[in-house]
């Protein structure tokens, strides 16, 4: 079990890096002339989430649309990011510092559900070991019709893959970890208070 507790982290651990590098050789390479703005994917929803985060460093609770040129009264919508925004004006962080950090925090509680989901499928080793890696690096075979000018939904629909989801917001990672953990029987959730580690 020692051996298994051992392979979740270095797999974790090497999908967390896999998923960080490209940002910071985006960072320190932005090319002559431009400013890296903090989003490999989908950059427009990227920054929609730094406007919301921002109106919580500000303070508020409430969203507004800053965009239109009637921006409302505010609505308790987007609170997670509200709530970012707040945590980020705590610590004195930049926001989009805390929004990565978060989205590999978000990372890491997907690959511990997903682990703990793969212990209830397969019964041996090798095989929840195989299932993981796959889990928290594998999508569909779209990259087989890249070659054929075709863009699959493993590209692009991030909300449904896991690795993909990693690269694009923290929503995305926690949100498929917290349906893994309504999906798993309280018995398990309760064996389990660590990767490996039973109560």
């Amino acid at each position: 079990m020692r051996k298994e507790i051992y392979f979740f982290w270095i797999a974790s651990c090497a999908t967390l890096m896999i998923v960080t590098v490209p940002y910071l050789y985006a960072y320190l390479h932005p090319g002559s002339g431009y400013i890296f703005g903090g989003f490999l994917l989908n950059p427009i929803d990227g920054n929609s989430y730094l406007t919301k985060m921002y109106q919580g460093w500000e303070g508020n609770w409430s969203f507004k649309l800053l965009y239109n040129a009637n921006p409302g009264s505010g609505a308790y919508l987007f609170l997670f990011y509200l709530f970012l925004g707040q945590f980020a004006r705590f610590l004195s962080l930049p926001l989009i510092i805390v929004f990565h950090i978060v989205r590999l925090i978000g990372t890491a509680f997907l690959h511990y559900e997903l682990y703990k989901f793969i212990t209830v499928l397969f019964t041996t080793p090798k095989s929840r070991k195989i299932a993981f890696v796959l889990s928290i690096i594998g999508s569909g075979l779209g990259w087989a019709t890249i070659l054929g000018g075709k863009l699959t939904s493993d590209f692009w629909v991030a909300e449904i893959y896991p690795f993909l989801s990693s690269y694009a917001n923290p929503h995305f990672p926690i949100s498929l970890a917290l349906m893994l953990w309504l999906l798993m029987p309280k018995k398990i959730q309760r064996k389990y208070i660590f990767p490996g580690f039973h109560v």
